[in-house]
C-alpha cells in the first residue's frame, strides 16, 4: 500500500500523531510519503521528523508552506501537492490532517480514484467563538468537502458529535482516538525522582502540572487563578509548573507576580511534557475547547487525577472521583475546591492514580495505527475505481445542480 499523508499544523498533539502515525505504518511495511509545512513547526516535529528519515531511508517527505489562514498562497500550495501526487504517485489513500492540509488535499481528489482519508484534529466548529456568517461558511465548505471525502476520522466522540453538527455526511464518520507511547511505571518513577529533585520539590510538596500552549484557548490564566484560590484554601506546600511556551507567558508571569506567587509558580518552557509529567501530583487544564488531549491521555497514564473543563475526550477518560474531575462551568473558586479535595488527601490520590494508569491502557500507539491501516484496507477493498470515479465526478462542483 502507498500512502501519502499532508499536514499543515506541525505542532502540538497533531505533530506527534502524525510522526505516530507515519512510524506505525513504516513498521508495517507501508509505502509512506509526507507533505508537510515547517511554518508553525515545533522542536518535537523537527527532531521527530529527522528521526524518520535515519530509521526508514525508504520515508518520503517533502515541504511545502502552508499557511493556517486562507490567502492567495493557497493556489501555489494547491499546485505544489498536485505536482507532488502527480510525479510521485499514484497513491492507494491520501489522509489529510488538520482543515488547511484537509482543504488541500481533498480537492485534488475530485477526479482521482485515490481513496481520501481526512482527520480535522479539531474541527473548526468545536470553537464556541466561531459565530454566524463565518460559522455558517465553515458548515457549508466542510458539508461540500465530505463529499468528496471516503472517511473522515473524529478523535473523539465530542468531535462526532460536532461533524453532525457541522453537516458532515454521516455515512463518512469513524471515530478513531488518539493513541500514546504507554511507559513503565518503574521508568516513570525513575523520571519523577530526578525532576523533582532539579525542580527543588519537596518530598511534601504536591505539583500541579499544567502542560500547553500558552495561548488564549488554553486558558492558563485560568489555572493560574485557580492555584492562587487554593493557595487560600490549604494548608499544604503547593507548587504550580507550567509547560509550554507562546505569546501569553509575559502577560502571566506578570500575572504571578502581581498575585505574589512568583515562588510558587514554575515556568518551564518548551521541555519535555511527557517525560516532566511523572513529577506532578495533580494535573489541570482548563482550555476551552479541544478534539482530543493528548496531555490529558498521558497525565492519567503517568498516574495523575485531573481537574479538568469538559472538553475533547475528558468525557469519556474523567469518571468524576475516580479519574479526576471535571469543572463544568469552570471557575476560579470551583477549580480550586476540586483540586484542594487531591491535595489534601494523598490517600484518594493513590487510589485514583492505578485508575488513572488503567483507563489511559486503552489508548496505545498501537492500537491507533491498527485502527487507521484497517481502515485504509476497507476503504481500498470497497467499490471498483470506475465506480469511485464516477461518483466523484458526478459530485464535482460543475456537476452539482
Amino acid at each position: 500500500m502507498r500512502v501519502l499523508l499532508v499536514l499543515e499544523a506541525t505542532l502540538g498533539g497533531t505533530s506527534r500523531h502524525i510522526l505516530d502515525l507515519a512510524h506505525g505504518l513504516l513498521e508495517r511495511k507501508v509505502e509512506v510519503h509526507l507533505i508537510h509545512s515547517l511554518l508553525r513547526a515545533d522542536e518535537g516535529f523537527v527532531s521527530g521528523l529527522e528521526g524518520l528519515c535515519r530509521t526508514y531511508p525508504a520515508f518520503r517527505q517533502h515541504a511545502i508552506p502552508m499557511n493556517r489562514e486562507l490567502s492567495v498562497s493557497d493556489f501555489g500550495c494547491y499546485l505544489k501537492l498536485r505536482s507532488y501526487i502527480r510525479d510521485n504517485g499514484p497513491f492507494d489513500v491520501i489522509h489529510a490532517h488538520s482543515t488547511k492540509a484537509g482543504f488541500l488535499a481533498r480537492l485534488q481528489s475530485i477526479r482521482s480514484t485515490t481513496r481520501v482519508v481526512y482527520t480535522p484534529h479539531g474541527l473548526m466548529t468545536l470553537n464556541p467563538e466561531l459565530a454566524g456568517f463565518r460559522r455558517r461558511a465553515v458548515c457549508a465548505l466542510e458539508s461540500m468537502l465530505s463529499r468528496w471525502t471516503d472517511s473522515v476520522i473524529a478523535v473523539s466522540s465530542v468531535e462526532l458529535k460536532c461533524a453532525l453538527e457541522t453537516g458532515i455526511a454521516p455515512s463518512t464518520l469513524t471515530v478513531i482516538p488518539n493513541g500514546i507511547q504507554l511507559v513503565a511505571p518503574a521508568v516513570q518513577m525513575e523520571q519523577r525522582e530526578k525532576i523533582r529533585a532539579s525542580l527543588g520539590l519537596s518530598d511534601d510538596t504536591v505539583c500541579i502540572g499544567f502542560v500547553g500552549r500558552l495561548v488564549a484557548y488554553k486558558e492558563p490564566q485560568r489555572v493560574i487563578e485557580a492555584f492562587a484560590c487554593l493557595k487560600r484554601l490549604t494548608n499544604r506546600r503547593v507548587r504550580l509548573a507550567l509547560i509550554g511556551w507562546g505569546p501569553l507567558q509575559p502577560e502571566l508571569e506578570k500575572r504571578v507576580a502581581d498575585l505574589s506567587l512568583s515562588s510558587d509558580v514554575s515556568f518551564l518552557g518548551q521541555v519535555d511534557g511527557r517525560r516532566h509529567m511523572p513529577a506532578f501530583d495533580v494535573l489541570i487544564q482548563a482550555t476551552r475547547f479541544e478534539a482530543f488531549s493528548y496531555v490529558l491521555v498521558e497525565g492519567l497514564a503517568a498516574g495523575l487525577p485531573a481537574v479538568t473543563t469538559r472538553v475533547g475526550a475528558a468525557g469519556d477518560l474523567i469518571t468524576e472521583g475516580v479519574t479526576g474531575y471535571i469543572c463544568d462551568p469552570w471557575d476560579p473558586v470551583t477549580g480550586a475546591v476540586l483540586l484542594k479535595t487531591l491535595v489534601d488527601d494523598p490517600d484518594r490520590r493513590s487510589v485514583m492514580s492505578e485508575a488513572a494508569r488503567e483507563i489511559s491502557s486503552r489508548y496505545s500507539v498501537a492500537n491507533m495505527v491498527d485502527s487507521v491501516a484497517g481502515l485504509y484496507e476497507s476503504l481500498c477493498s470497497q467499490a471498483s475505481p470506475d465506480a469511485l470515479r464516477q461518483i466523484r465526478y458526478q459530485n464535482s462542483p460543475g456537476n452539482l445542480q
